[in-house]
Parts: structure tokens; sequence; C-alpha cells
């Protein structure tokens, strides 16, 4: 589906991820969470719009919303506005919501933590993008690549570790889901960084 020349893609996964996500939600945190990530790309979009950039796809797929944008001739200031436009989006509306009632805590605690997971500098997410911005305006393109992967190594390496000590000084069984998760992420990186 095309929308002002926007392919709009909707992947069999996006859909069965989120048919198991309302399955089991009994806390709201699913569609909570479905709405955050929508703001957040829209904040993507906006900052995009600003610039006069138009997304060339945005597809809905298991792991959330991707955004394939068309940034790279942009100035590096223009580039940072929009990868951090959506999490600045987030930040807002945790503090927005926050002052509104405290019965949106769990919507503030869900912006709040799609913003932070956002901002790692791993794989795709936006963290990984800015860094690569700015890299490649610091350094050689090769250069700027073989930081890239080692930051992303390095700081997916340091999230596992971290939420192993977690778990063992506070005497928790890892969440096996979690664990997966970041053992995945850990992997992916050291693959793809080789």
């Amino acid at each position: 589906m095309n929308f002002k020349g926007t392919k709009i893609a909707f992947d069999f996964t996006f859909f069965a991820m989120l048919a198991f996500l309302l399955l089991w939600d009994r806390d709201g945190i699913a569609i909570m969470s479905l709405i955050a990530c929508l703001i957040h790309e829209l904040g993507h979009i906006l900052a995009m719009r600003l610039f006069g950039v138009s997304p060339e796809s945005v597809i809905f797929y298991g792991g959330g919303i991707a955004i394939r944008k068309n940034i790279y001739i942009l100035p590096l200031y223009k580039k940072l506005i929009i990868l951090s436009a959506g999490c600045i989006v987030n930040i807002i509306n945790s503090v927005v919501f926050y002052f509104i009632s405290p019965d949106f805590i769990g919507f503030v605690m869900v912006n709040g933590v799609i913003c932070l997971f956002n901002l790692l500098p791993i794989g795709s997410f936006d963290g990984a993008e800015i860094i690569s911005a700015i890299l490649e305006s610091l350094l050689k393109p090769r250069y700027a690549a073989v930081t890239g992967k080692i930051i992303a190594v390095l700081m997916t390496g340091a999230l596992f570790i971290i939420v192993l000590i977690y778990c063992i000084y506070n005497q928790r069984v890892i969440n096996i889901s979690l664990g997966i998760a970041l053992l995945y992420m850990l992997i992916a990186q050291i693959i793809k960084a080789c």
C-alpha cells in the first residue's frame, strides 16, 4: 500500500506478535506499548517532514515499526534531530502524562522504556544510527563502520552483564524472554561485527 509516495507494509509477524501480546496481556501494557511505538515513529516522521524529507517506507513487523528514510544527504544536525525525534516525543509524552494524572503511570513508564530501549547503540535502533551519523562525520567511512560495530558489541555485552549482575545481586531469576532477547542481541551484534 502507498500513502503519498511512502510504501506502508504489514508483515505477518506483526499480526502474530500483536495477537500473542493481546492474548497474554492482562494489564494493557501491549496496547500502551503499541501506542507509544506509533507516537515514537510519528515523531521521526514529523521531524522528517519538517526538513522536507518523506519516508521511503513504513514497515510493521514482529519487532516493532521500521521507517526507511533517506536522510544521508542532510547536514549532521538535521540527521540528529530526525534520528532523536522519536525518543524526544516519548520523553515529552512521559512528562505530560505524568503531570496529567497518576492513573497514567503505566503509559509514562512504557514511553520511558521505549525511549531508553531505542537509544541503545545496537542494531538498527535510533542510538546506533545516531552514533553512526556522528562517527561518519568525524571518521572515514571504513573506520566509522568498524568503530560503530565495536561500540555495539561492547554496549550489548555490557547490557548483558549488567542484567546478570542485577539478577545475581538481587537473588532473582532472569526472566527467560529477557535473557533470550539479550543473548540474541549479543550474538547478533557479534555476528554483524564479523
